[in-house]
């Protein structure tokens, strides 16, 4: 059996850049040319992924999957308390030993400095195949202490265990596979005191697996638990390069991608914040056109007649003070400005998108592949003894 783990993911370098939402809109308009993944993965029977984004689900062609090749989370939320596009997936090849049978979802959370609570969507599911298995993509945050952290797993412990067959004789193997944010050590030591936990074996290459700026070197790999003693033996393969050598080089090029195109994207957001001003400018405008002439030879209108609230030809004190005269109302001022404002309008919308043209223009394609990543694709072979 082989599967394989990989988030996929690029971390922006720590910089003046890194800086909500300045750094989003940096990033999300990256020009990103994705090698092609679908090949690659297909040789596998299943394929867990992390940090799954739109980019991704369309490189892997998951749109076209249906639900018995392809099975994701929910969108996970951020320390800011915002919905993001990253999910946790598991992808089963074209060939595959397995086949689905069952599915359930839960939930992680964990409290940030802010008083707001991260959240990530889990899937598990039931595979019937080779030998039964539940399996779990999963991405987690770092932990925090020892009860704090089986508390925080309990909603995945209560997911995999609900998905075991109550049959006897039926029980499968589970396995989770994924970013643990944390290594196989600290981890061992975390679940220590958890009987379902400490039953686990952490499988893993012996050696980094993700980039240094990430909260563990090392905390990529797999928990798998037989069904029963049965031999079975597991290979595990980080490829791509050890030094993170293409990792580095993209993150320099997207540095120097969003540094060419950050004044653009501010001057594009001054113009835009300038065009709703003008257009706030005009409604103001066409407030203060008269709706009747009111003169002093009229007298004071009836509440009935006009509302004081919207008519500006009539101040809000003559109600108290019948009479004082209404201001008078030069209206071709009014019809003057506006017409200035509205060719000011047109002005700068012209403008406007004469910058988006541009800015939209800019910068570099980068290259984004399995070696690009800040993760190590890993490889599980099964294999009995």
């Amino acid at each position: 059996m082989t599967g394989f783990v990989s988030p996929y993911a690029g971390t922006f370098p720590e910089s003046s850049l890194n800086t909500f939402p300045r750094r989003d809109e940096l990033l999300k308009t990256l020009r990103l040319q994705y090698a092609e993944l679908r090949p690659w993965a297909d040789a596998f029977d299943l394929v867990a992924l992390q940090e799954v984004d739109q980019a991704l689900r369309t490189c892997l062609g998951a749109e076209g999957l249906g639900p018995d090749r392809w099975v994701e989370s929910a969108p996970h939320v951020d320390a800011r308390g915002i919905p993001v596009d990253s999910t946790t997936a598991v992808l089963l090849g074209p060939a595959s030993r397995w086949r689905i049978r069952g599915k359930a979802h839960c939930e992680l959370t964990m409290p940030t400095g802010s008083g707001r609570v991260a959240r990530r969507d889990h899937c598990g599911i039931l595979l019937e195949g080779t030998f039964p298995l539940v399996l779990c993509s999963v991405h987690l945050h770092p932990p925090s202490g020892t009860a704090a952290y089986l508390q925080y797993l309990e909603p995945l412990k209560e997911m995999m265990l609900s998905l075991v067959p109550e049959q006897p004789g039926h029980s499968p193997a589970l396995a989770l596979l994924g970013d643990w944010n944390c290594s196989q050590g600290q981890l061992k030591e975390l679940m220590a005191e958890d009987a379902f936990w400490s039953s686990f074996q952490s499988v893993a290459p012996m050696e980094a697996t993700a980039f240094e700026s990430n909260p563990c070197a090392t905390g990529d790999f797999m928990l798998f638990r037989p069904a029963a003693p049965s031999g079975l033996q597991w290979h595990c393969q980080a490829e791509a390069e050890a030094d993170f050598g293409a990792f580095r080089a993209y993150s320099r090029a997207v540095l120097a991608d969003t540094v060419q195109r950050l004044p653009w994207l501010r001057a594009l957001a001054a113009s835009t914040e300038a065009l709703q001003q003008v257009r706030l400018l005009e409604r103001q405008l066409e407030d203060l056109k008269p709706k009747r002439t009111v003169t002093p030879e009229d007298g004071v209108p009836s509440r009935q007649e006009v509302d004081p609230a919207t008519t500006p030809s009539l101040s809000r004190d003559r109600w108290r003070h019948p009479w004082r005269p209404p201001a008078p109302v030069r209206q071709e001022v009014v019809s003057d400005l506006l017409r200035s404002v509205l060719q000011l309008h047109g002005q700068l919308d012209r403008q406007h998108q004469r910058l988006k043209q541009v800015q939209g223009g800019l910068g570099m394609v980068l290259p984004k592949s399995l070696d690009t990543s800040d993760h190590r694709p890993l490889v599980f072979e099964g294999f009995l003894e």
